[in-house]
């Protein structure tokens, strides 16, 4: 795992949102891993008792596999009770995959509450040819009467330990693979 921070957001930073991020170098090229963490479909795999209600194409099926597409929404519940209603606010992908710092793959997601709200993404980067660093970042805060600035730090542990566990995850799922 490495510690580099993640792009900051001088909107939240005006709000009085923490960033919370989480960066751990994963084996693959960057297309591959971002297909498979941006997938929120897989977010269950990783994140502890939680499971998600995602969209279907208007016959029924699935949505293909990869990164829910711009304009999507979903919801993750948790338990005891929390529900997380989420927007595909960003996806963004390189024209190409050439090893360059400029080559980053995002997504963005907007929190739309009823118990959280704010931002979140994944940001996907070439490390060498066989490696990839992914950064997950959440910049939240709890919905209702209290000011975000109030709110926000004190997600921050709790977060941040859901991030490390999830990364952890799936660098072990990765490995077994």
């Amino acid at each position: 795992m490495t510690g580099r921070p993640a792009a900051h957001d001088a909107a939240a930073e005006g709000r009085g949102l923490r960033r919370v991020s989480v960066s751990r170098e994963l084996p693959g090229q960057p297309a591959d891993v971002f297909d498979l963490v941006a997938d929120v479909r897989h977010h269950s795999r990783w994140i502890p008792l939680t499971w998600g209600s995602f969209p279907v194409e208007p016959s029924g099926r699935p949505l293909p596999d990869g990164p829910l597409p711009s304009g999507a929404r979903f919801t993750m519940y948790s338990h005891p009770g929390i529900v997380d209603r989420m927007e595909v606010v960003g996806l963004e992908r390189p024209a190409g995959d050439a090893l360059s710092g400029t080559e980053r793959h995002r997504l963005v997601l907007r929190k739309a509450g009823p118990l959280l709200e704010g931002t979140a993404g994944i940001d996907v980067e070439p490390v060498d040819h066989a490696t990839s660093l992914v950064t997950w970042w959440e910049e939240v805060y709890l919905a209702g009467p209290l000011p975000a600035r109030l709110t926000s730090p004190l997600l921050g542990v709790p977060l941040g330990l859901m991030l490390r566990l999830a990364l952890h995850r799936v660098s072990r799922e990765l490995d077994a693979a």
